[in-house]
């Protein structure tokens, strides 16, 4: 088995162990990994604190 042979082979291990293991040629951004989701702004309005104006 060459260098080549067994450098492929512990590279493939690896991709099987981890699939976002960071391997030559197959490299994939973690934001085109998986689809976008779109998030309305009423859901993130109802998600933040209310700010309460201060009373006089």
């Amino acid at each position: 088995m060459t260098a080549w042979e067994r450098a492929a082979h512990r590279l493939a291990d690896a991709r099987r162990r981890h699939p976002l293991a960071v391997m030559p040629g197959h490299v994939l951004s973690p934001m085109d990994a998986q689809q976008t989701v779109s998030i309305s702004r009423d859901v993130i309005a109802s998600c933040e604190p209310k700010v309460h104006s201060p009373r006089r």
